[in-house]
């Protein structure tokens, strides 16, 4: 089944859905810019409208596709996944019923975000896709408007829509969550663009994009973008070799960040390098977590149980800025030794590796998107969120969703 090439060629079902994903990927990059948290209502009515879509459309016989070999298997790992930290959590944390609650919003995070992500809703739901990978496209280009007027006139946008007006200053890093989320959907965009012809218009695109990132506070972002240009370049010329680098060096780097960040932070101490308090301060969490990943190496603390654990290790009078336990570890590797061991490590990897798989099947204009689309995913997780926070879950899915519909417009079943 084909998308429709014009909307008199649209069923109802496929018309509302356009209609409903075209506003939706049109206001999220925006929104995400003045408003962080709106991503994940944004993600979540989308999900939920296009599972609807999808199933009246199979119910009345308009798509008879399964759910996938890829998909079936992540979906696996990741009920897997669900599953055991519910075990280790009843086990290691039943008094901690804020971590019951983290892994209840995980589990219905999961049932509308990875649908989303990895099932090409875009093509169950009968949507025009190209008419919402245009207005996605738009919808960067005015984001980007928006994010140059905020950090260059004090926020006006923000002040505005919060009533702020006698805030002396507006921080910049207010925007660093949006300013990432622009990045992240960016690259499936331009890289559909790249791959219809329109370089000039990636180029101009780009520019814009490049500039207000350059310009922002997120270090995180800004990384994000050299990182998926650097993987788009290097997949485009050599794949397998890119689908093997990113593999070995993620299962290596997480499977040794327990025995690693406590050494970091020694060096660090010892040789008094300078380095920015964010960076300091990254350290230090990193080794508080590792310390722990060693204590409980093959089962963890229990789901959310990071957030519990006390500031205690043997570096841990050599800290200067974490004064306290931070939510998460800001490195999805010693995030999940600590809270689910190394079955918990075990599971995201065959996860990866199960979309690195899928991204080398894909054709030579469209694979280095998806290499950068993953690299880029994988960055602000291991410097920056917590692995299973709902905006930077919210990013993944909407980031995959626009990578899955570009495909499928390229390769029209």
């Amino acid at each position: 089944m084909t998308s429709p090439s014009n909307p008199s060629e649209l069923d109802p079902v496929g018309r509302a859905a356009t209609w409903l994903t075209g506003i939706l990927l049109l206001a999220f990059p925006a929104a995400a810019v003045l408003a962080k948290h709106s991503m994940t209502l944004i993600v979540t009515v989308l999900g939920v409208g296009l599972i609807a879509a999808a199933g009246v459309r199979a119910i009345r016989g308009g798509d008879r596709n399964g759910l996938g070999r890829t998909f079936g298997w992540v979906l696996a790992a990741a009920v897997a996944y669900l599953g055991w930290a519910g075990l280790v959590l009843l086990l290691r944390a039943p008094d901690c019923g804020r971590c019951g609650e983290s892994w209840i919003q995980l589990a219905g995070e999961v049932l509308v975000f990875l649908p989303l992500a990895g099932l090409g809703l875009a093509k169950r739901a009968g949507i025009r896709a190209e008419t919402i990978l245009w207005a996605l496209g738009i919808g960067v280009l005015l984001a980007s408007l928006v994010l140059f007027v905020e950090m260059s006139f004090d926020a006006p946008i923000y002040r505005t829509l919060s009533g702020r007006w006698d805030d002396p200053r507006v921080d910049l890093s207010r925007f660093n969550r949006g300013s990432l989320a622009l990045v992240l959907v960016s690259i499936p965009v331009l890289g559909w663009l790249w791959s219809k012809g329109a370089r000039a218009l990636v180029f101009a695109a780009a520019i814009p994009i490049l500039v207000v990132t350059v310009l922002g506070r997120s270090e995180a972002a800004l990384l994000t973008a050299i990182i998926a240009l650097l993987v788009a370049l290097l997949a485009a010329i050599l794949p397998r070799v890119m689908a093997w680098v990113l593999m070995v060096g993620l299962t290596l780097g997480s499977l040794s960040a327990p025995w690693i960040a406590g050494p970091l932070q020694v060096w660090r101490v010892e040789t008094a390098q300078a380095f920015p308090l964010s960076i300091v301060h990254r350290f230090e969490i990193w080794d508080h977590a590792a310390y722990y990943a060693q204590l409980a190496p093959w089962t963890g603390w229990g789901f959310g149980g990071y957030r519990t654990l006390p500031i205690e290790g043997p570096h841990s009078d050599s800290y200067v800025v974490a004064s306290h336990v931070e939510a998460h570890a800001h490195n999805v590797a010693l995030q999940l030794w600590v809270e689910t061991g190394i079955v918990g490590v075990a599971l995201w990897l065959v996860m990866v590796g199960l979309v690195v798989r899928a991204a080398c099947a894909l054709g030579p204009a469209l694979r280095p998107v998806a290499f950068a689309a993953i690299a880029a995913g994988l960055v602000p997780a291991m410097v920056s969120f917590g692995f299973w926070q709902a905006t930077y879950l919210a990013m993944l899915a909407m980031m995959a969703f626009v990578t899955l519909t570009a495909r499928d417009v390229a390769t029209p079943r």
